[in-house]
């Protein structure tokens, strides 16, 4: 787990401000970015001794979630952080990702000032490597008794994110919240099970557990797929005709009830459009393919199994039973 006092450092490009927004919406805690302190109207900033104070102010709190390098006080705010996410992505990615997102409007700049194309910062970006990480990774090595996690790639951030929030939303708080929804299931429906089979969102992401909530809730996804390997390693006993799921959010807010009407067991390599339709999600079965090879990949890496076109898939066909 993590603790209250967080700093996201990394290239510019690297994506540490989507995923400080991303970790202050599961965790709460305030986030401060430090471009929004450091820079004012027609880019100009504030003197050291300004900023210096500001970030002061900052760290005293008692929880805090800072994105940015700023290397002058990086060792400042390692003292007093317990937590370090290092976004240690590829230069090509990075310089991709600032381009792509170059006069676009973001929450981590001061809305007041517009970004012009700048051949000096793509420049810095590119040299990221030689210059500026070799001071990161001396300072990491001298606060190794932090707790420090590090992405080298935006796939390793998903999973990370992924398997955070599942152990969030199994958590006590959550557990009674899906109670009390379950409770009020069998009050409206006159149902005596006594209990739920799982909980959780869809997907891996929160776009993709967004996207396939709504096509559950809207009446167009019907089934879906999970890999045996996956089951097998967490010792988790398979849904079977009649099991109950509640369908959450990616916050872990319930959504509706999903009851089970079929498992069958298919290698993946035999699936076929007559099932997959079922899903939802795409009109060929080429799409499908490509989207849950990646996913059970993924999947893979979470759960400690190695995709292959002979695993053996299990598609649950159900039904939305209650929704409020």
């Amino acid at each position: 787990m993590i603790g209250k006092k967080i700093i996201i450092i990394g290239c510019s490009g690297s994506g540490k401000s989507y995923f400080a927004r991303q970790l202050n919406e599961l965790t709460s805690i305030p986030l401060y970015y430090l471009d929004c302190i450091y820079w004012k109207e027609n880019w100009t900033h504030l003197s050291n001794e300004q900023f210096d104070k500001e970030l002061n102010n900052i760290l005293t709190k008692d929880q805090w979630i800072i994105d940015g390098n700023y290397s002058r006080t990086l060792e400042l705010r390692l003292r007093h952080a317990d937590t370090v996410f290092f976004l240690d992505m590829p230069i090509e990615l990075c310089v991709e990702a600032e381009n792509k997102r170059r006069g676009t409007k973001r929450e981590d700049l001061p809305s007041y000032l517009e970004e012009k194309n700048d051949p000096e910062f793509i420049d810095f970006i590119k040299t990221f490597k030689e210059k500026k990480r070799p001071m990161i990774i001396s300072l990491l090595d001298k606060y190794s008794d932090k707790n420090i996690i590090t992405f080298t790639s935006r796939e390793e951030k998903e999973i990370w994110l992924d398997m955070y929030n599942q152990k969030r939303i199994a958590s006590k708080d959550f557990k009674k919240i899906l109670d009390n929804y379950f409770e009020s299931f069998k009050r409206k429906t006159s149902r005596n099970e006594v209990t739920y089979f799982d909980a959780g969102y869809f997907g891996m992401t929160k776009e993709s557990a967004t996207t396939l909530a709504f096509l559950i809730l809207s009446g167009k996804k019907k089934a879906t797929s999970s890999a045996l390997l996956s089951y097998q390693k967490n010792a988790v006993e398979l849904p079977k005709e009649g099991s109950l799921f509640i369908v959450t959010s990616w916050l872990g807010e319930p959504l509706c009830i999903i009851e089970t009407k079929k498992v069958s067991l298919h290698k993946f390599k035999d699936m076929t459009y007559e099932l997959i339709k079922l899903e939802g999600e795409d009109d060929n079965l080429q799409s499908w393919v490509q989207a849950h090879t990646a996913f059970f990949k993924k999947d893979g890496i979470e759960n400690g199994y190695s995709f292959d076109e002979d695993m053996i898939i299990v598609f649950e066909e159900f039904t939305v039973v209650y929704k409020e």
